[in-house]
């Protein structure tokens, strides 16, 4: 998964990690 690809699109619970700690994907709209 490209986080350039989906990240303002991505609504699907998955991990990416974020400032060196791993977060989930649903919750990105906090973390941009």
């Amino acid at each position: 998964m490209s986080r350039k690809h989906n990240s303002s699109a991505r609504i699907i619970p998955c991990l990416d990690i974020k400032d060196g700690r791993v977060v989930k994907g649903v919750n990105f709209v906090n973390l941009v």
